[in-house]
């Protein structure tokens, strides 16, 4: 198996992350980033332009003076969305998990960069996430607002 013989996800001496290319590259704050990063790794790009724009964003993302600091310090704090969102999808999380999972996301969205920010990003793909991210206040406050916190 390529991904076995090229240690992308695990080192073939003891089956462990460390020394394979995954443990080098994985700077990810997230779970749901270590993730998507894994599924870079197991299936990359093909288009240049496409493997250029995801290098824009990557370096936007990791430059300590980027306007975008703020937002991956929130990110941190975060519980796994990806994997609350699958839980709520498939009947799983109790209420508590139901609560911080929009809880959670009004926390993205309080943070969601405004206009001004997203004009300073130099990377049209994080420049177009951001454009491409829904408003969910709306939807949120009312759930949280038609359950009994307490």
């Amino acid at each position: 198996n390529t991904l076995n013989n090229l240690e992308l996800l695990k080192n073939q001496s003891t089956g462990e992350t460390r020394g394979s290319l995954i443990w080098i590259l994985d700077h990810t704050v997230t779970a749901f980033g270590k993730r998507l990063l894994v599924e870079w790794i197991k299936q990359p790009l093909l288009n240049a332009q496409e493997i250029r724009d995801r290098l824009d964003a990557v370096v936007e993302l990791s430059q300590s003076n980027s306007v975008l600091e703020p937002l991956l310090k929130m990110m941190k704090t975060l519980p796994d969305l990806e994997r609350g969102i699958c839980r709520i999808y498939y009947k799983k999380c109790n209420i508590e998990e139901f609560i911080h999972i929009l809880k959670a996301f009004s926390t993205v969205m309080e943070n969601k960069p405004n206009a001004k920010v997203i004009d300073k990003i130099g990377s049209k793909l994080l420049k177009q996430l951001f454009l491409d991210l829904p408003d969910l206040t709306e939807d949120l406050n009312f759930f949280l607002n038609s359950i009994d916190l307490n």
